[in-house]
C-alpha cells in the first residue's frame, strides 16, 4: 500500500514538475523578436517598410519612431493579439509626417513579445538621410521630332546624383550615359508602328528612389512636374 502510495506522489511531482518545466520553457520564453528594416538605402525618400517576427509567443506591440536633431517623433505604435507571428509594416515618409524634415535622422523600431516574462524587448536603430524632393530634369538639348522606326538623341541635366535616368518610350526604357557630374545623354527609338502621338520623356530617379515623370503619368504622391517631351510623326 506504501508502495502505490509512493508511486502516485512520484507521479504527481512528475506532473507537477513537468508543468512547470513546459510553463518555463512555453510562456516564460527569453527569444526575443527579430526586426529588419527591408529598406537597404540609407535614403529614406518615400516609404520605410520593417518587418518584425517572433515564432515563439508572438509579436505582441510594435513602436516606430524618428529622432532628429534631438526630437523624437512617432510614427507608429499598435498592438497585436497573441498568435501574432510576424508583422509587416510600411510607413509613408512623404509627405514629411509632422515635426520632421529632410536631412539626417535615426530611424528606431521597437518590438515586444507575449510572453509570460512581461514581454522580451528589442529595438533596431539606423542611421538614414531623408529626402523627400523629387530631382529637377532640364533638357538642355534634342530633336523635337523623330519620325516613326527613327532614332534621337537627348542631352540633359539633373540636380543630382540619379542612379537611374534615361528617356521612356511607351513601355520601352533607354537609359542614359554621364558625359559629366550631373550631365548626361541618351539615345532612343521610336518604334515603326508607335502611334503618331507617341511621346518620349525624359525620367531621373534619385537614391531615394523618387522619380520624376511627365505630367500625363498621373499619380496622388504629388511628386509629378513637367517634364520636355518629344512627339513621333508619321514617316515621309
Amino acid at each position: 500500500m506504501k508502495k502505490m502510495k509512493w508511486a502516485g506522489f512520484v507521479v504527481v511531482i512528475l506532473i507537477v514538475a513537468g508543468a512547470g518545466i513546459w510553463v518555463a520553457l512555453v510562456k516564460f520564453e527569453w527569444e526575443k523578436p527579430t526586426v529588419q528594416l527591408l529598406t537597404d538605402s540609407q535614403y529614406v525618400g518615400q516609404n520605410l517598410t520593417f518587418r518584425v517576427e517572433d515564432q515563439k509567443s508572438g509579436v505582441a506591440e510594435v513602436q516606430a519612431e524618428v529622432i532628429q536633431q534631438g526630437k523624437t517623433t512617432a510614427l507608429l505604435l499598435e498592438h497585436f493579439p497573441k498568435g501574432t507571428h510576424r508583422v509587416e509594416k510600411t510607413l509613408t515618409i512623404r509627405p514629411l509626417p509632422p515635426g520632421l524634415k529632410n536631412g539626417e535622422a535615426r530611424v528606431r523600431i521597437v518590438a515586444l513579445d507575449h510572453s509570460w516574462n512581461r514581454g522580451n524587448p528589442v529595438s533596431l536603430e539606423k542611421s538614414v538621410i531623408i529626402d523627400t524632393i523629387p530631382p529637377q530634369v532640364t533638357v538642355l538639348g534634342a530633336l523635337h521630332y523623330v519620325n516613326q522606326g527613327g532614332t534621337g538623341l537627348v542631352t540633359y541635366q539633373t540636380s543630382e546624383d540619379t542612379p537611374v535616368n534615361g528617356v521612356r518610350v511607351g513601355d520601352v526604357f533607354y537609359p542614359g550615359y554621364a558625359a559629366s557630374q550631373n550631365h548626361y545623354l541618351a539615345y532612343f527609338a521610336v518604334p515603326y508602328n508607335a502611334p503618331t502621338d507617341a511621346q518620349a520623356t525624359v525620367m531621373a530617379e534619385d537614391r531615394a528612389g523618387k522619380i520624376r515623370r511627365p505630367p500625363s503619368a498621373r499619380s496622388s504622391s504629388g511628386k509629378v512636374s513637367s517634364m520636355t517631351k518629344f512627339r513621333s510623326r508619321t514617316p515621309f
